[in-house]
């Protein structure tokens, strides 16, 4: 890594470490509903097997609780409807959505009959790669499959822990030219700078998912956990950044013409979908416990108490748990960074920082074409340290909710 993006990454750090802050509490639904349609994230945190370098708020699956947990998501969809929320898309993130097909199936069905949805996307795994799991996700209007991948390299499949877990790296290819084709999207993620990765690895992989010829793969940074008691593994917390920028630039080239970017980190095959809905929306909910939403101007996140999460819900509270208030120049900026994300933002977007595109562009960051202005290479770079590190700091949030106890309820306007 350069000089100039290290001293990039070193100040994002510290502005996400001390911006981010949480205000605990409990509260109400919002009194102001949006007006339109918005994207809702819904979050299942039951995996089969826990992967050492994952921060997301996940727990070996207890099949018991995860029925619970899914007739809680059920009731809270109910409330929101009443509620008057509209939704036009739907992410089903986790944890691993798939490990409860029937229950997943049942729960986006009632979505439909609510809302008109323009995209469901739902999470999996390699080994829920079967008729039986995704011919139903079919049916119940699943338009965007994302499958975690991570590797196709044998050796860096066991470092993580998913060799055991999801098979080998054949098996998985297997299995990724069995479903190509069935869905409208069907997305591979990958990560690069895992501990031992080489260049000759990333290259083979790269290779591998252009000749199987996936619409869309997602190729992301390692976003290593802050060092903490839940994450002693050095291999995942004391992370290298010096070969992060030669290997996106080589996963870019490799992948070029074949694929075009729609953000930093996502590579299309044809227009397609994009890997992340916060690129065009101003506002999103998330449900389920460890979700995180935006409305208005406030960042809220939910317990990460599973079953105080479904407790609250079934008492007809909204199990918020805690919240931060963005400032105006905060939300321009957060503007800024998402909708830059996806590459280029129209140059008459309300409220833009003008200052800090005057100095990218000045850093050759970002140039104006056009009615828009857009990333450059350098730029593209500089974005995925940008979101990296935000990403990063949204762990933060999780970690800070594990341990916040909740005060007395406040309402929000």
């Amino acid at each position: 890594m350069d000089l100039q993006s290290r001293l990039l990454m070193a100040a994002i750090r510290k502005y996400f470490h001390f911006s981010m802050e949480l205000e605990p509490g409990s509260f109400n639904y919002p009194k102001v509903i949006p007006s339109q349609p918005i994207p809702l994230y819904i979050h299942i945190p039951f995996c089969e097997s826990l992967c050492p370098f994952c921060s997301f708020h996940r727990i070996k699956i207890d099949r018991q609780l995860a029925t619970a947990y899914f007739d809680a998501l059920s009731v809270e969809v109910d409330r929101l409807h009443q509620l008057g929320f509209a939704f036009n898309e739907v992410y089903v993130g986790g944890g691993t959505p798939t490990t409860m097909p029937a229950e997943l199936v049942a729960l986006l069905c009632k979505l439909q009959r609510f809302w008109s949805l323009n995209d469901i996307t739902v999470e999996t795994n390699p080994n829920h790669l079967t008729t039986e799991i995704l011919a139903p996700l079919k049916q119940a209007g699943v338009t965007r499959l994302s499958v975690g991948v991570q590797s196709l390299q044998d050796k860096t499949l066991q470092h993580i822990g998913r060799y055991d877990a999801y098979g080998s790296g054949d098996s998985i290819i297997a299995r990724l030219s069995e479903v190509r084709g069935q869905f409208k999207t069907f997305n591979v993620d990958m990560i690069f700078n895992l501990p031992g990765q080489t260049e000759s690895d990333m290259t083979s992989d790269v290779a591998l998912l252009k000749k199987l010829a996936v619409d869309q793969i997602s190729y992301y940074p390692l976003m290593p956990a802050l060092p903490n008691k839940r994450k002693p593994d050095p291999d995942f917390t004391d992370v290298s950044f010096g070969k992060e920028k030669y290997l996106y630039q080589l996963i870019t080239a490799q992948l070029s013409p074949d694929y075009k970017k729609s953000s930093v980190w996502c590579f299309n095959k044809k227009p397609q979908l994009s890997d992340e809905y916060l690129i065009s929306s101003k506002q999103y909910l998330g449900i389920g416990s460890g979700s995180i939403s935006l409305i208005g101007n406030r960042f809220l996140a939910t317990t990460f108490d599973i079953q105080q999460y479904i407790r609250q819900t079934n008492a007809g509270a909204f199990p918020w748990q805690a919240v931060q208030n963005l400032s105006a120049w905060q939300l321009r900026h957060y503007t800024l960074m998402t909708r830059l994300f996806g590459l280029n933002i129209p140059a008459d977007t309300d409220n833009l920082p003008g200052l800090s595109l005057r100095l990218m562009r000045g850093l050759g960051a970002v140039h104006r074409r056009g009615d828009a202005y857009h990333l450059t290479q350098k730029g593209q770079y500089w974005w995925l340290i940008l979101m990296r590190e935000f990403f990063m700091g949204v762990n933060g949030y999780r970690r800070q909710l594990r341990y916040l106890n909740a005060e007395p309820e406040l309402e929000i306007d």
